[in-house]
């Protein structure tokens, strides 16, 4: 009865050992999908300001070729009316 009641210990802790490494396994995990999700929602932000930014640059460069079809005067001449 007695080697049982050690077999049946020493599997218990073994158990017990291999869930607590689990345990930490999982937590790693845990902590490294975070980190990943937080570079991914940090990419997304950069992108879309990114596009943001390239939209603002498209909408000046159309701004600016109306701004320069209406001047009376060219680029050379300094921006003066001669």
């Amino acid at each position: 009865m007695s080697k049982k009641l050690e077999a049946a210990e020493a599997k218990y802790k073994k158990e017990e050992h291999s869930r607590d490494e689990l345990k930490k396994k999982v937590d790693e995990l845990q902590e490294r999908l975070q980190q990943a999700d937080y570079k991914v929602a940090l990419a997304y932000s950069e992108l879309l300001m990114a596009l943001q930014v390239e939209s603002g640059l498209k909408d000046f460069e159309e701004l600016k070729q109306v701004i320069m079809k209406a001047r009376p005067y060219s680029q050379s001449d300094g921006g003066q009316d001669v």
